[in-house]
């Protein structure tokens, strides 16, 4: 017969068992919120692209058609608010980008633990 284990060991278990439970909850957690920042970049992504992309094209035809009419005065004008709109494109894809880099991975594993803590 198994001689009984003494209590010891069956508390040793117990804890084993619950850092096991903790580990996998928070594996999972840190999954979706990996998986969160990714489609919240993605989405952030879509729109900044598509609000500059009817911006520069509605800027772009404003400086042909001022090219087109000979109205050489405004073309300068015209030539600047076009290359202004794509530096601002490129600058917050860039933001975006950069905070992507940062939370590639989900950010620390402390920083999303004080989150699952938080928002439990």
């Amino acid at each position: 017969s198994v001689a009984p284990r003494p209590a010891d060991d069956q508390e040793m278990d117990c804890v084993d068992m619950a850092f096991d439970a903790l580990q996998e909850r928070f594996e999972a957690a840190h999954n979706l919120f990996v998986a969160e920042n990714q489609s919240t970049a993605l989405m952030q992504r879509r729109q900044i692209q598509e609000h500059f992309s009817r911006r520069i094209s509605d800027a772009g035809q404003r400086l042909n058609t001022a090219q087109v009419g000979g109205k050489t005065r405004v073309v300068p004008m015209f030539k600047a608010i076009l290359d202004k709109l794509e530096r601002q494109r490129d600058f917050r894809l860039g933001q975006i980008e950069e905070s992507g880099e940062k939370a590639k991975g989900g950010g620390s594993q402390v920083d999303v633990a004080i989150g699952i803590l938080i928002n439990d």
